[in-house]
């Protein structure tokens, strides 16, 4: 006659009652649930696989938005920096028109680095018919650089006048 003994084993939320006989052997009336058992493990390694798909997709779909986000966050930058130096332009060449009534425009091209970033500029000027005490000129000023894939180009046109003496 051969002892057998209960227990207890716990698989997940449940918990499956086993006959053992003393040696420690599944018997074979309970050779379902062992197969079970190693069908559990099995599904449970499938599920990791899927958790992992899922958990790479995300990081990735992270990684995508982070560098869009730096690409956005550089073309602001880069955005302020040519307004900056058009306005800069713009009021230098005002000033240079007022103080000596005529334009001075040795350069209508060029170019202009900020943080290793090459900026190229293109300045186009035509006298505007004014009046008797004020002569006006058109200025446009255009600024372009390569931003990743794309060519961008900023244009700023404006009239500046000065009083005749």
């Amino acid at each position: 006659m051969v002892k057998k003994a209960k227990t207890i084993l716990p698989i997940g939320n449940k918990e499956i009652i086993s006959i053992l006989d003393i040696n420690n052997e599944i018997s074979p009336c309970n050779n379902f649930l062992g197969k079970k058992r190693v069908w559990k493990a099995y599904f449970t390694l499938v599920e990791l696989i899927v958790a992992v798909v899922i958990l790479v997709t995300g990081i990735l779909f992270i990684y995508e938005s982070f560098f869009t986000s730096l690409n956005v966050s550089s073309y602001a930058q880069h955005y302020i920096y040519a307004q900056l130096w058009m306005d800069n332009k713009i009021e230098s060449i005002e000033n240079d028109l007022k103080r000596y009534k005529a334009p001075l425009f040795p350069q209508t091209r060029g170019y202009f680095d900020v943080y290793n970033k090459k900026f190229l500029w293109d300045l186009s000027y035509s006298f505007s018919e004014g009046t008797d005490k004020i002569d006006m000129y058109r200025i446009t000023l255009k600024v372009k650089w390569r931003e990743s894939k794309r060519n961008i180009e900023l244009v700023r046109a404006t009239y500046i006048y000065f009083k005749k003496e």
